[in-house]
């Protein structure tokens, strides 16, 4: 996140006349992305989706600019961001679609060239860009062998859930309610922003922004099967440039002198206004801060960051202390296999013994036979088993497993593993040839 609050700076000075306001750029997105979101905010990918997204808009404005002298390297540039953008949230890579189709207005703007032309000239760097970043991915699935397992993933799941769990409206109000609270400041500074910028003609990057909060808005409400309030968050950095506008627009209305004096007493108290609220929200800095700086010693290596961890949330303290024990040096090395949650890998140090991994909703239907047979060739040290994630697959519409199926579970573990330990979130099995 300092990288994109870096990118958001050069990107505000690029935009904005006034140094004070571009400096607030950064604070007014990845700032307030820190300081009023929670734990559970803060561990979505789409905050960090807004760089990639600012990278393919910058890049593509700067290569259509008549000063720009390599515009092919800057469009190969934006196709590499935008691979990114569909690496990790393949939705969301209409914005840069967009961007482009901007860029080339401005192009035959700037050029009088045809839109055609501008396609065959500009549009190959881009898909020579594009293709680095999905082929690589697509190389390692395949390597890996899961290539028919991320379709199911990010295709035929998403449409199975659409299908047979329905939609939520209440759940998108509530995000939506949460959103617009929550950012109520930059939103208000980046409506008076995007205003000031718009009323001025036209400019190719306060177009993309728009462009991004409003065509953002439209894929996360056709994502009818999440609505989540941090699917939100891929709006920020577009808000928060045109909150650093809007906050340009009001103090130069309030310390304008050739504006009337009511115009500029109605600005100075609109200032006076958003600096009381943004101070109300910003109370729990301090605390913040002092929770960082409390750690011993500072959270910058692993052991410290795991401390950290365990004193801010109490999901990973639990995850912690059931994996202890993997962490020392008298347990059994090697990958393990989790029926629960996939942070346990990541907190043990491990990997998963096999391809399949089981949770929520996974695996895909008619994969269990694989995923035992899988497993017990892979035979690995230690099991975890969450009794709620089983439940999960039973229960789901279409369901993963029959109560059969499942049942073979307790059997295979039964003839192969013992009981470790059992806690509130599951039981630990390990092999019955292992030395505890």
């Amino acid at each position: 996140m300092l990288v994109t609050a870096l990118a958001i700076r050069i990107t505000a000075g690029r935009f904005l006349r006034s140094r004070v306001a571009a400096s607030l750029a950064p604070a007014l997105s990845v700032g307030l992305y820190y300081v009023l979101t929670t734990n559970y905010h803060l561990t979505q990918t789409e905050a960090l989706l807004g760089l990639p997204l600012l990278l393919a808009l910058i890049t593509a404005s700067t290569a259509v600019r008549n000063t720009c002298r390599t515009p092919r390297r800057w469009l190969f540039g934006s196709g590499l961001a935008a691979g990114v953008v569909l690496v990790f949230k393949a939705p969301y890579v209409v914005l840069p679609a967009l961007f482009w189709l901007l860029a080339l207005v401005e192009w035959r703007r700037a050029h009088g060239d045809g839109i055609w032309r501008g396609v065959r000239d500009l549009g190959w760097p881009v898909l020579a860009g594009f293709l680095i970043p999905v082929s690589a991915t697509v190389v390692y699935l395949a390597s890996k062998d899961v290539l028919g397992l991320a379709w199911w993933t990010f295709v035929v799941h998403p449409r199975e859930e659409a299908t047979h769990g329905g939609v939520n409206p209440q759940r998108l109000a509530d995000s939506v309610v949460w959103f617009a609270r929550t950012f109520r400041v930059p939103l208000i500074l980046a409506i008076i922003g995007a205003w000031d910028r718009l009323r001025g003609g036209w400019d190719l990057l306060t177009a993309s922004l728009v462009t991004w909060v409003g065509a953002g808005a439209l894929v996360i409400f056709i994502q009818v099967i999440s609505w989540w309030p941090y699917h939100f968050l891929v709006l920020l950095i577009p808000i928060g440039l045109l909150a650093a506008q809007g906050v340009q627009t009001v103090w130069v209305t309030a310390t304008g002198g050739a504006l009337p004096r009511r115009a500029r007493a109605v600005a100075a108290a609109s200032l006076l206004v958003v600096a009381a609220l943004l101070f109300r929200q910003a109370q729990s800095v301090p605390a913040m801060v002092t929770a960082v700086f409390s750690a011993r010693p500072l959270p910058f290596d692993t052991a410290s960051m795991r401390a950290y961890q365990a004193h801010r949330s109490r999901d990973y303290a639990g995850a912690l202390a059931a994996t202890s024990f993997l962490r020392d040096g008298d347990s059994a090395a090697g990958p393990i296999y989790v029926f629960g949650n996939p942070n346990l890998y990541l907190l043990a140090g491990r990997s998963p013994a096999i391809r399949l991994l089981v949770w929520g909703t996974s695996p895909p239907v008619g994969e269990w036979k694989e995923l035992l047979t899988e497993l017990d060739d892979a035979s690995p040290p230690y099991i975890f088993v969450s009794d709620q994630t089983l439940h999960t697959m039973i229960t789901f519409i279409p369901r993963r497993v029959t109560e059969s199926e499942l049942a073979g579970l307790g059997t295979w573990l039964g003839r192969r593993y013992q009981k470790l330990r059992t806690d509130a979130a599951g039981t630990w099995y390990v092999r019955a040839d292992v030395t505890t």
